[in-house]
């Protein structure tokens, strides 16, 4: 396994992005049993994923999860995973949600943040962060602002 992503849901439940699972990637939801993940059994979500690299999670409960070789972004509710973009995205790493729900994902192969429109998820707008390499996102929702993280530095 090779964990690239982590997120917890409005309801408390970890999600993890494996990599390199077994069958090319997996993502998984753990529920917390007694208030702890030590004996949680994680539970596969959705089928088909290839290498899942980002998750994040808004306040409704919805997952979204990066998946970079074929260079799309599925959402799943109520353990339904369900594509929601193909192209226009490409490669894509990191990925955040807003406080309306519009997703922020990273573009792997021109290195921009694009903007996508929720509920649609059709992007609107291309954000260059000005410099070249950013992985990973996290939105703030108290300041308003993304954060971007470039090659594991805070940017």
């Amino acid at each position: 396994p090779c964990l690239r992503g982590v997120a917890i849901d409005s309801n408390g439940n970890l999600w993890v992005a494996d990599f390199a699972g077994v069958s090319g990637g997996q993502v998984y939801e753990l529920t917390p049993t007694a208030g702890s993940f030590a004996s949680a059994t994680p539970t596969a979500v959705g089928t088909g994923w290839v290498d899942p690299w980002a998750i994040t999670a808004d306040k409704s409960g919805n997952v979204f999860v990066t998946d970079y070789t074929p260079n799309t972004i599925t959402e799943i509710t109520g353990g339904i995973a369900t594509v929601v973009n193909t192209g226009g995205v490409s490669a894509p790493r990191g990925i955040a949600v807003d406080a309306s729900g519009n997703l922020f994902a990273v573009d792997g192969t021109s290195s921009q943040v694009m903007e996508l429109v929720a509920p649609a998820y059709t992007i609107v707008n291309i954000v260059s962060p000005g410099f070249q390499g950013p992985v990973d996102l996290a939105f703030e929702e108290a300041m308003g602002e993304l954060d971007l993280v470039k090659d594991g530095e805070d940017a």
